[in-house]
C-alpha cells in the first residue's frame, strides 16, 4: 500500500488504509516509513475534503507527533501550527481539539527551551479546557501540569 499512495488520488479507501497501515508502522517503530504514509494521508484528504477538515488536520497533528519523536522540532511546531489553524477554521476556538492543539505546541516550545512560550500555549489549553468542561472537570489536572512542568 505504501507504493500505491503517490497514486492514491482522491480515493476514500485508500484514505482509510493509509490510516490503518500508519498506525501499524508506528506501532513497528517504523517512524520514516509511517511519516511517508501520513505525508501522502494528508494530500489524499486535502483533495477528498477539498481543502481544510478534521482529517486533515488530525493528519497534520500526527505528522509533528511523529516529527517531534524524530526530533525534528522546527517540522513539529510548523505541522502543529498548521494543524491548529485548521482545527480553528473547523471547530472555533473553544473545541476540546484546538485545546490540544495548544498543549502539544507548548510542548514543542518546551523542549526548544522557549518557556514564555510553551506556557503562553498551556494557558490557552487551560482556558479552554476550563470554559468548555468548568473547573472541577478531572481535565484541568492535564493542563495544569503543563503548566507546572514548565
Amino acid at each position: 500500500l505504501v507504493e500505491d499512495m503517490s497514486d492514491a488520488g482522491n480515493h476514500k479507501d485508500v484514505l482509510a488504509e493509509s490510516w490503518s497501515l500508519q498506525k501499524t508502522l508506528f506501532n513497528k517503530g517504523k517512524y520514516v516509513d509511517c511519516l511517508f504514509v501520513l505525508e501522502r494521508q494528508v494530500q489524499a484528504a486535502k483533495a477528498i475534503h477539498c481543502g481544510d477538515h478534521q482529517d486533515v488536520a488530525s493528519s497534520l497533528m500526527e505528522i509533528a507527533n511523529l516529527y517531534r519523536i524524530l526530533g525534528n522540532l522546527d517540522e513539529a511546531l510548523a505541522n502543529h501550527e498548521e494543524s491548529l489553524q485548521m482545527k480553528l477554521k473547523v471547530f472555533g476556538q473553544d473545541h476540546p481539539a484546538v485545546a490540544a492543539s495548544y498543549c502539544n505546541i507548548g510542548v514543542v516550545y518546551k523542549r526548544l527551551g522557549k518557556l514564555d512560550k510553551a506556557l503562553e500555549c498551556y494557558n490557552q489549553d487551560l482556558a479552554i479546557v476550563e470554559k468548555i468542561f468548568g473547573q472541577d472537570d478531572p481535565r484541568l489536572a492535564d493542563s495544569l501540569m503543563g503548566i507546572a512542568n514548565v
